[in-house]
């Protein structure tokens, strides 16, 4: 006799058909994990090609800022800001290893100006360049990839880069020993906001400062005092001064024969004093305001000292060739003052004269001022040859001077040149690109 099945075992096992479906169900699961492990390897191919893309545009427009001098200069070893030109180059990985040749292109444009206000402030036609760099490259997939960056190259000197390492100064003014910057090196801080200053060894006038406005605020007239010994007791009985301010410079000769052609920039950079034994001087007022033209003044109109004659740091001249001055100015209010500054010039046998050409019977001068613009009338913050003039509306209260004025310099010099220009920078003919002797005629 045969045994009877059990009723729950008649469907155990697998049947062919099954096994086919789930071979099949397994087979797209992997080709699907074939497809994603492809994707991502292209991916991270295409990644790795942009980064690299972005780094060689990076090194290139970086390359442009490798600039020593901003000028065309054969001496230098890298371009100059003059010489940045286009550029287009095929760049390989090292060992090809990225299996890709990229290209590169860049594209310089001069940066957007407005001519008729760079012509007034006496700037050149264009003063940054905008760089583009472009690169492109053709990925595994034959698909044309690109990588575009922009960047803006400033004409402007890397020497003077080295300010940034400067500390910063703190105060709500840019403060020298904290305080403001146009009060003298040399005045005595008293220790009360104010500071005193002897503006010559061999007076016993003495002007008290406001260390944050650096307004002239008092004078005192008999402290016989040494300048570092003077304290706030010895000026605390100063006549107050209502509205002073300071107007201070240096004055630099140059009376030698003017060369062929003229005195250049490089004769106004190092002026070389007197050609034989002349006394260089100034006058018992160095600096006078012009009555025709002054404003704001309340007589005395102003007070003025003159230094000895002095040979500056880093002349070549044959002799001393400058002399500094001070001079404390009375403004009748707050809106300021204006005027003319007419210069006194104390040269035995020398004289000024309007003539481009010395006379027969006496030595004669003109004075120049230092000034980086080109027309007689130029901002306050230059050096002009009126601050403002009355008879016109540039006497209103926003014209006039309302601060003190440092580094208002002037250069004398032989009548027989004319007051020498710099504005090429060009350094095989003597001037140092660094520095602007740019002279106006001052007087007569």
């Amino acid at each position: 006799m045969r045994p009877i099945p059990h009723p729950h075992l008649r469907h155990l096992g697998v049947s062919l058909i099954e096994a086919l479906v789930a071979l099949a169900v397994m087979s797209f699961g992997m080709l699907a994990l074939i497809g994603v492990q492809s994707t991502m390897r292209i991916n991270t191919d295409l990644s790795r090609q942009t980064t690299e893309a972005a780094r060689i545009a990076t090194e290139d427009l970086e390359s442009l800022r490798l600039f020593v001098d901003v000028r065309h200069d054969d001496d230098q070893p890298v371009p100059s800001w003059d010489d940045l030109t286009n550029r287009t180059a095929t760049v390989q990985l090292p060992g090809d290893t990225g299996n890709v040749s990229f290209a590169l292109s860049r594209q310089l444009t001069n940066f957007p100006t407005r001519p008729e206000q760079m012509t007034r402030l006496g700037l050149v036609a264009s003063q940054a360049k905008i760089a583009q760099t472009t690169v492109t490259w053709t990925d595994r997939t034959n698909s044309t990839r690109t990588v575009r960056l922009q960047g803006l190259v400033s004409a402007t000197s890397p020497a003077l880069a080295g300010i940034l390492s400067l500390p910063p100064i703190s105060g709500v003014t840019a403060r020298s020993n904290n305080r403001h910057p146009s009060i003298p090196v040399s005045a005595r801080d008293l220790g009360n906001g104010k500071s005193a200053y002897k503006p010559s060894t061999t007076s016993n006038v003495v002007w008290v400062f406001n260390n944050t406005t650096g307004a002239i605020t008092g004078r005192c007239s008999s402290v016989a005092l040494a300048q570092a010994d003077i304290t706030a007791d010895s000026v605390s009985s100063c006549t107050a001064v209502g509205y002073g301010s300071l107007v201070s410079g240096t004055v630099r000769f140059h009376l030698t024969a003017p060369p062929s052609g003229g005195y250049t920039a490089a004769q106004a950079e190092d002026p070389q004093g007197a050609a034989g034994t002349e006394t260089l001087a100034l006058g018992s007022t160095p600096l006078s305001f012009n009555a025709n033209n002054r404003v704001g003044l309340v007589s005395p109109f102003s007070e003025c000292f003159a230094g000895l004659l002095y040979t500056p740091s880093g002349s070549t001249a044959r002799g001393p060739s400058a002399i500094d001055y001070t001079c404390l100015v009375y403004a009748t209010d707050a809106n300021g003052w204006g005027g003319r500054i007419d210069l006194s010039v104390a040269v035995p046998g020398w004289a000024p004269t309007s003539l481009s050409t010395a006379d027969s019977t006496a030595q004669r001068l003109r004075v120049c001022r230092y000034t980086r613009s080109s027309s007689d009338y130029t901002a306050n913050r230059d050096h002009p040859r009126t601050y403002c003039r009355v008879a016109s509306d540039e006497c209103l209260s926003a014209n006039r001077v309302t601060r003190n004025l440092n580094n208002q310099n002037f250069l004398v010099i032989a009548a027989g040149g004319l007051c020498p220009a710099d504005s090429d920078n060009n350094a095989a003919s003597g001037q140092d690109p660094l520095r602007n002797a740019n002279t106006l005629a001052h007087q007569p």
